[in-house]
């Protein structure tokens, strides 16, 4: 049984899951993946690139970059999977 690495948009993406970002607010909201890997591009790396992501986001409620990405697995949020 080989072992999957979740660590490019690309891969996170073909397995269901999902990035979800969050706010000293109290805001949260997943991230568009689609739009994550146009802009970066779909073999970013979102272990090493996670404040490249979080720096590119704003809150929609308080307008302050989020604090914190959390990884969001397909049976957490309903997906497939």
């Amino acid at each position: 049984m080989s072992m999957v690495v979740l660590n490019s948009l690309q891969t996170l993406a073909a397995h269901g899951y999902r990035l979800q970002a969050y706010c000293r607010c109290g805001w949260y909201a997943p991230i568009d993946l689609d739009a994550t890997m146009r802009r970066f591009g779909p073999d970013f790396d979102t272990v090493d690139g996670r404040e490249a992501i979080i720096a590119s986001l704003k809150c929609k409620s308080c307008g302050s970059r989020p604090i914190d990405l959390m990884l969001m697995p397909p049976k957490q949020w309903g997906g497939a999977g």
